[in-house]
């Protein structure tokens, strides 16, 4: 029993090791990771969309406080970034966005409302439109595995 016991505090003891071992590390300063969104957008030629059309809040992931992907109904994907720096941002746990119209959203005209402690309203610049399998990419910019550096 005391074997089994030593056992498993062994294999806990590893599995943390392993995990804590596996953790990313912020490589960019937040200036150098908007340096770095503006380039993938430019060497990707992606294009900016005026409006998202039919547009349901879904989610979001934080990348900077600049730049964010909104996720929306049928998984549609958008990259946004904002007019200037919004304040917590990338600290927050809830957003919420401000439309002039319902069901779309819109560059320019559009915000992101950050609820953290107290609001602050962020003015859509402008919307990309992106594949799931960018949303990793973007997320990984600046970022690099602990222990690999």
């Amino acid at each position: 029993m005391k074997n089994m016991k030593k056992l498993i505090g062994l294999t806990i003891a590893s599995l943390i090791l392993s995990v804590s071992g596996c953790a990313t590390i912020d490589t960019l300063t937040d200036n150098e990771k908007n340096t770095a969104y503006a380039q993938y957008i430019v060497d990707n030629k992606l294009e900016s969309i005026d409006y998202i059309k039919t547009f349901n809040f879904k989610g979001w992931h934080p990348l900077t406080n600049d730049y964010l992907i909104l996720k929306s109904t049928f998984n549609k994907r958008f990259l946004i970034s904002l007019n200037e720096s919004c304040y917590d941002l990338d600290d927050t746990n809830t957003i919420t966005t401000a439309q002039s119209l319902i069901g779309r959203l819109s560059a320019k005209h559009d915000a992101i409302h950050v609820l953290n402690g107290f609001q602050s309203t962020c003015y859509i610049k402008s919307i990309y439109p992106i594949e799931k399998s960018v949303v990793k990419t973007l997320q990984n910019i600046g970022k690099s595995i602990k222990g690999d550096e």
